[in-house]
C-alpha cells in the first residue's frame, strides 16, 4: 500500500472525510497529503477500507512475526489511528489462525529465572546457549547459538552445523567483533561451553564464565525465553519440508530486537542504537524519518537519549 492508496481511499471514506470536513482538533492535513492525528508523533489515519492490510502489516508480515496483542497494539499505536482500533487489533490476533495453530506453544511457557546481580552498562553480562538439533537446512545447519544481552535484550543468533567447542569458540569471537568483549558470560554445563579449549578462551579475554546451577539448569531465564519465542516465530514462516529455517532467523530477530519490552520499556534495538531502527512500516506508512542537522548534534542527542533510557532499565531489571 502507498500513500496515494491511504489518500485515495481517505478521500473515499466517510470517517476520515467528517474530520476533513470538520477540522477537529487534533487532526492535521495539507492538501494533496494524507491525514494525520496530531498526536507526540504524526500517525496516518486509517480508512475503514484499509484496517485489514494495516492489521495484517503490523501482526502478519515475517518483519514482525506474530506478535502477541501488547506488542502488536503497541506498534499500531506508534504509526495509525483508527475509531475503535483498540478492539478490532485485539480481535484480529485472537483469530489469527497461524497463533491459533500453535497457540499450544504458549502454555507452561514461565522459565526460572537465577538472581543476577544487575548489569550496569550493556554487554556487561551476556547469556549463551544453544538449541537444537533441528532438521539439517538446506546450509548444512541442524543448530542455533543464541547470545543475549541481559541489559538490553539484544539477541544474536548464529545457525550452525555444530555445537562443538570450536564452533561455539568461532561464534563468540564474532559476537565480541560486533559487541565488545563482555566481563561476564553466563551459560548451562554443556561441555561445549565449559570445555578446557573454552576455559583458555576465556582466561585470555579476561571474562568470567559463570554457569547456571545444576539443581535449576533453565536459570538462564533471559535467553530460554528468547529460544522459545524465536521458535515459535519461526514455525509461522517456514517451508512444510522445513529446510530454510535457517533463512528466517534474520527476519525473526529483526521482530524480536524491535519489539517493545515491558520490562526494559523500550526495544532492544533502542537500547543499542540509541534510536528507532527503520522498519519496512516506517518505508511504506511513515511521513518521514527524523533526521539530524549534523553529527556533533546526533551524537549529543544520542547521549541524552541512553543517559534516559539506561536510567529506566535499571529500574526496571
Amino acid at each position: 500500500m502507498s500513500i496515494q492508496d491511504l489518500i485515495k481511499n481517505q478521500e473515499e471514506d466517510s470517517y476520515c472525510q467528517n474530520i476533513k470536513d470538520k477540522l477537529k482538533s487534533g487532526f492535521v492535513f495539507a492538501q494533496n497529503s494524507p491525514l494525520f492525528s496530531n498526536a507526540e508523533r504524526a500517525k496516518h489515519v486509517v480508512p475503514k477500507s484499509l484496517v485489514p492490510l494495516v492489521l495484517n502489516s503490523c501482526h502478519d508480515s515475517k518483519a514482525v512475526a506474530h506478535a502477541g496483542f501488547s506488542r502488536t497494539l503497541k506498534r499500531v499505536k506508534n504509526h495509525f489511528f483508527w475509531h475503535n482500533f483498540y478492539g478490532q487489533v485485539k480481535d484480529y490476533v485472537a483469530s489469527s489462525h497461524s497463533c491459533i495453530q500453535r497457540r499450544g506453544f504458549k502454555k507452561n511457557q514461565k522459565v526460572p529465572i537465577q538472581k543476577m546481580p544487575i548489569p550496569d552498562f550493556p554487554f556487561q553480562r551476556v547469556s549463551f546457549d544453544a538449541i537444537g538439533p533441528f532438521q539439517i537446512s538446506a546450509y548444512g545447519n541442524k543448530y542455533l547459538i543464541v547470545i543475549t544481552d541481559t541489559f538490553t535484550k539484544y539477541p544474536e543468533v548464529y545457525p550452525v552445523p555444530d555445537i562443538q567447542s570450536s564452533t561455539v569458540c568461532k561464534v563468540l569471537i564474532n559476537f565480541i567483533s560486533r559487541h565488545g568483549i563482555m566481563q561476564i558470560l553466563y551459560s548451562d554445563r554443556g561441555s561445549n561451553f565449559i570445555s578446557q579449549a573454552m576455559q583458555e578462551v576465556y582466561k585470555t579475554l579476561g571474562i568470567k564464565k559463570l554457569q547456571t546451577v545444576s539443581f535449576n539448569p533453565q536459570a538462564n531465564g533471559i535467553v530460554e525465553r528468547l529460544n522459545k519465542t524465536l521458535i515459535h516465530s519461526l514455525s509461522h514462516f517456514v517451508s512444510q519440508n522445513q529446510m530454510d529455517w535457517c533463512q528466517q532467523v534474520p527476519l525473526a530477530l529483526m521482530a524480536y530486537r524491535n519489539a517493545y519490552q515491558g520490562t526494559i520499556k523500550k526495544s532492544p534495538a533502542f537500547l543499542v542504537y540509541g534510536r528507532d531502527t527503520v522498519m519496512p512500516l516506517n518505508l511504506i506508512y511513515s511521513h518521514s524519518v527524523k533526521s539530524y542537522v549534523d553529527t556533533p548534534t546526533y551524537a549529543k542527542q544520542l547521549v541524552k537519549n541512553f543517559q534516559n533510557t539506561f536510567a529506566i532499565v535499571r529500574k526496571n531489571l
